[in-house]
């Protein structure tokens, strides 16, 4: 059995990924839609990845808007490289700033370790409530 990915053909959008064989996908009335995923693909297809049809690779969603995609890596970039988790622990990004900031768990909120983002204090204070 082989991996088939199903794209939008107005989006490029990838809508259906299944295991079958080549039999089965010929007998579909849409069977023109269905591609076979191989190792000439650079990357696995996901469910609302877009085909890059000419380039034999996926792309995600765009996570933030200031996020560039790199096309030798196959990876959305941040404009600031992500920090070393083992000198700044977990982080998040945050667009409006454009920064790296330490990504608290709740534990470390309730704790009251967290005390430099105001704002991601809150947020875990209205889940806890």
């Amino acid at each position: 059995m082989a991996k088939f990915f199903k794209i939008n053909t107005t989006t490029s959008k990838v809508v259906d990924i299944i295991e079958a064989d080549n039999e089965y996908i010929s007998s579909l009335d849409d069977h023109s839609l269905w591609i076979e995923y191989t190792n000439e693909h650079f990357n696995a297809p996901k469910v609302g990845w877009t085909y890059v049809i000419n380039g034999r690779y996926f792309k995600g969603e765009q996570p933030y808007p200031s996020w560039t995609f790199n096309h030798l890596s196959l990876q959305w970039e941040p404009p600031v490289p992500y920090p070393d988790p083992a000198v700044h622990g977990i982080t998040r990004w945050d667009e409006e700033t454009q920064t790296w900031k330490k990504h608290y768990t709740t534990q470390e909120v309730v704790l009251g370790l967290a005390d430099d983002d105001e704002d991601y204090m809150t947020h875990i204070g209205r889940i806890q409530e």
